[in-house]
């Protein structure tokens, strides 16, 4: 009787067994078979009932790689752009981007085409992530954007002393907007030349050198070291998260690839039309919206007779004119408001500016705001120096007030507006009647 019982006793143990391996082979098909659908949907996502693919994905299946000459590379899993002639146009948030690299998880890095600004890098050495233009970029620059678009961008804290020793064992990957990285930038090289720059230009990079205490930065396409107060152009670097979707375009500078985006608020880099009238939106403020002319008033005029501030009551300035002459002209005068145009005097960092403002209807950039669109140059900034005022050209210059210059203006409206349109320069906003 006792073996019996062991029999028994063994054949219950081995029920419970197989019960335990069937119930546990039964959850991981539901757990997997639940991630497998997840991730299905993720990577083959539908569009009005039509299944796509996402934005790293197309592009890579139309883009032919090469082992020499200008063109796409694939290294080490990634894909990196090099040469000059690179059909890498990426339209995104109103702006033109040259793709730097596909990374392998299909996140897209990428540098704006053209520059936003001219800036100096900070008034005293300091490590790109403490520096005046980090913060510039993810204060200012980042309102452009629908972050849920983006991924945070690897930024290398690396010193980088010598051309000899550039390393990336130190990363900071908290942030959306950086520089152009050292490394990048001479991945790109091809017979001496780069689509990351144009002749001349001289672009700050996301690295600084502590032992000469100064900054790296292009110089047409080699890269150099600069003192950190001097003013160069800045090219922000952002990296698209690998769920966009791509729209359209095949990556030239006519038909660029674009970002699949639903714009429905207004925001910092939006077309606004008023009129025939075209804007763009530099900046929001609390029930406010900033908007910059995208051209230029055909007549040049001086900034004032005798004061570098701009002063609306000053009757032989540059703000008299357009706050009374220009403003009467406006067909739209009665949708503008007030806006608060910021007068102070730049010292150490972007920020001093905002210490005066004065209230009008029609002003002028400052040197912290946005400057979309650099074919547009020699025009007054509200920026007092010494005993003249900053211009914005291909250089930031200083300039005396009794010199004609171009006149770029800006004028304000209010948030409570009604719009229509999605905010491209193709389909720009206009306010509902």
């Amino acid at each position: 009787m006792k073996k019996k019982c062991k029999i028994k006793r063994k054949i219950s143990i081995q029920k419970i067994f197989c019960i335990i391996s069937i119930l546990f082979i039964i959850g991981c098909f539901i757990f997997y078979g639940k991630r497998l659908i997840k991730y299905y949907k993720i990577y083959n996502p539908k569009i009005d009932g039509e299944s796509t693919v996402y934005m790293a994905t197309d592009i890579l299946a139309n883009t032919s790689l090469v082992y020499e000459g200008n063109g796409a590379y694939r290294i080490n899993g990634n894909t990196i752009y090099k040469g000059e002639n690179v059909d890498n146009y990426v339209s995104f948030s109103n702006m033109l981007w040259r793709i730097i690299k596909i990374k392998s998880d299909n996140t897209i890095v990428m540098m704006l085409d053209d520059y936003i600004n001219i800036l100096p890098w900070n008034e005293e050495y300091t490590a790109f992530t403490k520096s005046d233009i980090f913060n510039y970029l993810n204060d200012i620059f980042i309102k452009s954007f629908n972050t849920e678009k983006l991924a945070k961008t690897t930024i290398c804290e690396d010193d980088i002393n010598s051309m000899t020793t550039i390393s990336c064992s130190k990363m900071n990957l908290d942030n959306y907007i950086s520089l152009l990285d050292i490394s990048d930038y001479v991945n790109s090289i091809v017979d001496d030349k780069t689509f990351l720059s144009k002749e001349d230009e001289k672009i700050w990079l996301a690295n600084s050198s502590s032992a000469a205490n100064k900054a790296w930065h292009t110089s047409s396409n080699t890269i150099t070291l600069s003192k950190p107060n001097i003013n160069y152009l800045v090219k922000p670097v952002v990296t698209l998260a690998n769920n966009n979707v791509l729209l359209s375009g095949t990556g030239t500078k006519e038909n660029p690839y674009i970002v699949k985006e639903d714009i429905k608020d207004v925001r910092v880099s939006s077309y606004v039309k008023l009129d025939n009238d075209l804007y763009q939106v530099y900046d929001i403020e609390k029930d406010v919206i900033k908007l910059e002319s995208t051209k230029l008033v055909t007549t040049s005029r001086y900034f004032s007779n005798n004061s570098n501030i701009y002063d609306e009551n000053d009757t032989y300035s540059l703000a008299y004119y357009l706050n009374n002459t220009y403003y009467e002209e406006l067909p739209y005068k009665d949708k503008l408001v007030k806006g608060k145009y910021y007068i102070g005097k730049y010292e150490n960092s972007y920020k001093d500016v905002l210490s005066k403002y004065t209230e009008c209807y029609i002003g002028l950039l400052n040197i912290s705001d946005l400057k979309f669109n650099s074919d547009l140059a020699n025009y007054y900034l509200t920026t007092p120096i010494d005993d003249g005022v900053y211009i914005y050209n291909s250089i930031l210059a200083k300039s005396r007030i009794g010199v004609k210059r171009h006149i770029r203006p800006t004028i304000s409206i209010s948030k409570e507006n009604k719009f229509k349109g999605n905010g491209t320069l193709n389909d720009p906003f206009i306010l509902e009647d």
